[in-house]
């Protein structure tokens, strides 16, 4: 029995080795080093790590979705409330002023003025329905001197200084609208009105331009001014000139006989001379040429430029100024001739 028993072992211990040395075979095959079984481990573990890693790549908790969408909603919500508060801030602003473009159809301002003695006289125009309100500014030198808010505004000449001055005008319509600014310049002379304007003395109150055929360049040199005239209801103003510059004024239509007097009256904003030339043509040919350098002895004062000249068949005269550092007004002019 002892010896049945010992055979036995032997064959279990034989089946052990034979197992030991597959798996030995197979630790090498699988790259196991059985004296450090725990590194072997900690490699199979590295090398096949993406097995054993969960995707988080797309998965997202419904809570943090949710905190997300939540983000979101809240800043399309502020970004419309800032969107309509700009657009209120805007329309506010405009609403205000002259750049409500939606408004249809705003009121208009106009006015009309006269120059009364020693007093200046501006009217609004008629609107329709009539303004609730009228808001006249008048500057000087480039600040505010005068304001009103009736349909006309009137002060003495002697309330501005001698020299340029705009008149402004908004009215407010029945529906509370504003119309655009309307303002236009004007120059304002202080003197004795019985030398500036009328003459009540001379009992004349025709305008002797509108009796001559008078022409004017349209360099804008020349024009109409019915602020500033000695007799009528205007004068012709002419502004100063560059060096080489000329203002000309042309008389046409003209039957003088021998000898003639042309005379004018001429009032200046300084006494600075210049010079004025006389040229008369009987057709196309000149007839007589006269210059004459004409300083006035005082400013914003209406003097008498006469000049006697020989001027047979002369059917035109050509008058010529030049040499102006200021501006001249001219008023009253004449031609009288005889034999």
């Amino acid at each position: 029995d002892q010896a049945g028993d010992i055979d036995q072992a032997e064959d279990i211990d034989q089946e052990v080795i034979e197992i030991d040395e597959d798996s030995i075979e197979d630790d090498k095959l699988l790259g196991i080093d059985d004296e450090d079984p725990l590194l072997d481990f900690e490699d199979f573990e590295n090398d096949y790590a993406d097995l054993f890693k969960p995707d988080n790549s797309s998965y997202e908790p419904d809570s943090e979705n949710k905190i997300k969408n939540s983000d979101k909603r809240n800043r399309r919500i502020l970004a419309i409330i800032l969107i309509a508060a700009l657009i209120g801030i805007v329309l506010t602003v405009c609403s205000k002023t002259d750049m409500f473009l939606f408004k249809d159809k705003l009121p208009i301002a106009s006015f009309q003025h006269e120059r009364l003695y020693n007093e200046w006289i501006f009217k609004a125009d008629n609107f329709e329905n009539g303004p609730k309100a009228y808001e006249w500014i008048a500057m000087q030198n480039g600040k505010e001197v005068l304001s009103g808010n009736e349909s006309e505004l009137r002060f003495k000449e002697t309330l501005l200084e001698e020299g340029e001055f705009t008149i402004s005008l908004k009215i407010l319509d029945a529906e509370n609208n504003w119309s655009q600014t309307y303002s236009n310049n004007y120059y304002n002379i202080i003197n004795d009105i019985d030398t500036i304007n009328i003459n009540p003395d001379s009992g004349q109150n025709e305008e002797l331009f509108d009796s001559l055929n008078i022409q004017y360049g349209e360099e804008g040199s020349i024009s109409k001014d019915d602020t500033v005239f000695r007799n009528g209801s205007y004068s012709l103003q002419i502004s100063k000139n560059n060096q080489n510059e000329e203002s000309k004024l042309t008389i046409s239509n003209l039957v003088m006989d021998n000898n003639s007097v042309i005379s004018m009256w001429v009032l200046s904003d300084s006494t600075q001379a210049f010079n004025v030339q006389l040229l008369g043509y009987a057709g196309k040919t000149l007839a007589f040429k006269r210059s004459v350098n004409f300083k006035p002895s005082s400013k914003n004062y209406w003097e008498l430029l006469s000049i006697s000249q020989e001027t047979n068949n002369v059917d035109r005269v050509v008058i010529v100024f030049s040499d102006m550092s200021s501006r001249i007004w001219i008023d009253d002019l004449d031609i009288n001739s005889y034999k």
